[in-house]
């Protein structure tokens, strides 16, 4: 995506942001375009933006998905090396279990995204972790949404 692109997206999100239930979930759309592009300041960029998350994603995501709050934040200390990095890591895993277990979404993302902010620090043990975790939820995903994404249908899932 280049540099204008994620401009011209970026002013489109700006006012939709200003709905208070929507500002949450499009900083979280913006973190992560920013993570992705890596382009240089993107990951300052990333941290710029947390401050419109809330500290908490009990909630789950408001437009119906997987990420949160505690991934987005996790993801940027990883990126920038921060100390507390690995103790993030180790906690979000959880998170995300706890968000599949209460309503999957596509929480396969999710731990595909932890797996590579656990890559980025050598955190080996958390990468190979939320990789599994992401083939489960990938496979159950498809399972249950059946041949219009992929999969087999329900039955094949057990």
């Amino acid at each position: 995506m280049s540099g204008s692109a994620l401009a011209g997206i970026d002013q489109a999100l700006i006012s939709v942001a200003k709905l208070p239930r929507l500002r949450e979930a499009i900083a979280l759309v913006r973190i992560d375009a920013r993570l992705r592009r890596g382009v240089t300041g993107d990951d300052e960029a990333a941290r710029d933006l947390t401050p419109a998350l809330t500290e908490t994603t009990l909630a789950q995501g408001i437009v119906g998905w997987s990420d949160c709050a505690e991934l987005a934040r996790t993801r940027i200390a990883a990126r920038l090396r921060m100390a507390d990095a690995n103790a993030r890591l180790r906690l979000v895993v959880h998170t995300l279990e706890e968000n599949a277990n209460r309503a999957q979404l596509d929480s396969d993302w999710a731990f595909t995204r932890l797996a590579e902010a656990a890559s980025e620090v050598g955190d080996f043990a958390v990468a190979e972790r939320a990789r599994a975790r992401a083939t489960h939820y990938r496979s159950r995903r498809r399972a249950l949404a059946g041949t219009a994404w992929g999969g087999k249908g329900l039955a094949s899932a057990r």
